[in-house]
């Protein structure tokens, strides 16, 4: 099929046949972008829609078979669920799951118990039997559906991307009912979010510790050496890492967050980060071909949901496609979870997104301990061209 999208020599946009009917366009706004590209092209209009350093990865499977894949253990990385295919596939991360302890809380209010941790949000075809799914919360029933792949496995996410979610900022007094189930952050009655003190007491905890590492003075002077300290962080979840700012720093996580989260961010496969910029991954089923997107950036800089389905849709329009229905084309869990590769007839491995990365590269290494266990993932083969699996 011949594409919009043509090979450029601009690194903006980038376009290559990974395997016969598997096809890769990757999507970057690099320097010199907007004048790379004709301001009535294809691609102009698939970059305008992105912000500055993201990534918006697509692959196109030609009449695609596709299956949900889920590890016996529950969860696990991507390369291991998927590690017994015969390649050539592309395979994509699936749906919502609990994937912390003591953060998600049931229907009634209470803390979930820790036996719910890895198990899905709504069943899978992997869970439907076993009982080991959370059920969808009744305020997002109508969002996180039955995805059904070619094979009849399926499992359970959204929203569907076909229409734009429709939002209408609660008022102070609505947040913790329906209304509020998009928003992911608290409010005051103001109607302002809430500023978190954990935040501002971190941020001056990093402070004091930079300030002791700096003096040998206090080394010498405390029994609780910096070095022992750090045994500390782990239970805290805090970590020397590199930061945004190029500089080595304390990633502040939990809380991530400088507002105190709403309480449908604690709903399992809560819809609260609509609104809120972010990595996302989805899926479009087309009558002649599926396909994969995702959009990679620091978070701060990533897309809200409405913004990520017009930007999949602008794509699916430019490529000569028609969504046949609203659920034909749906968002998958975003964030640290994304993960979309391609494995070739040899089981040689590419990354081709990523979600959690400091920066977007078009060469990602394949690195196992950067990579979050996840429930399930999608894979696809192009139809008449792949081995059985």
């Amino acid at each position: 099929m011949s594409s919009a999208f043509a090979p450029t020599t601009h690194d903006s946009l980038l376009v290559n046949e990974l395997s016969e009917g598997i096809t890769h366009y990757r999507f970057q706004r690099t320097d010199g972008w907007d004048t790379a590209h004709p301001a009535n092209s294809e691609a102009h209009a698939i970059l305008s829609l992105m912000k500055d350093d993201g990534a918006f990865t697509v692959v196109r499977i030609a009449n695609a078979r596709t299956s949900t894949i889920s590890p016996s253990s529950g969860v696990d990385i991507s390369l291991r669920i998927v590690r017994d295919l015969k390649g050539p596939f592309v395979a994509i991360n699936g749906g919502f799951f609990i994937h912390l302890t003591k953060l998600f809380r049931a229907a009634d209010g209470s803390l979930l118990p820790d036996d719910k941790v890895t198990q899905t949000v709504g069943p899978s075809s992997a869970t439907e039997q076993s009982g080991k799914y959370v059920k969808v919360h009744p305020a997002y029933a109508d969002l996180l559906k039955k995805r059904e792949m070619t094979d009849n496995s399926f499992f359970v996410t959204g929203p569907s991307l076909g229409q734009p979610l429709l939002i209408e900022p609660p008022t102070f007094d609505q947040l913790n009912g329906p209304a509020g189930r998009f928003n992911y952050f608290a409010i005051g009655p103001d109607g302002n979010k809430i500023e978190s003190p954990v935040w501002a007491s971190l941020g001056e905890w990093d402070k004091q510790r930079l300030k002791n590492d700096a003096n040998p003075n206090f080394q010498a002077a405390t029994t609780m050496r910096t070095h022992i300290e750090d045994d500390y962080l782990v239970e805290a979840m805090k970590k020397w890492t590199l930061l945004p700012s190029g500089e080595w720093g304390l990633a502040r996580s939990p809380p991530a967050n400088e507002f105190v989260k709403s309480f449908w961010a604690q709903v399992p496969g809560n819809l609260s980060h609509v609104t809120e910029p972010n990595e996302r991954a989805g899926v479009f089923r087309g009558q002649d071909a599926w396909y994969f997107f995702a959009y990679n950036s620091l978070r701060a800089k990533g897309l809200t949901m409405n913004e990520f389905g017009t930007l999949t849709k602008k794509f699916v329009a430019l490529s000569g496609n028609v969504i046949a229905t609203d659920d034909d084309i749906w968002a998958n869990d975003g964030g640290p979870s994304i993960c979309i590769m391609h494995v070739d007839a040899h089981g040689a491995t590419r990354l081709l997104a990523q979600g959690g990365l400091l920066e977007q590269s078009a060469n990602i290494p394949v690195d196992p301990d950067t990579m979050r266990k996840l429930p399930n993932m999608i894979a696809a083969w192009a139809q008449g061209v792949e081995e059985e699996a």
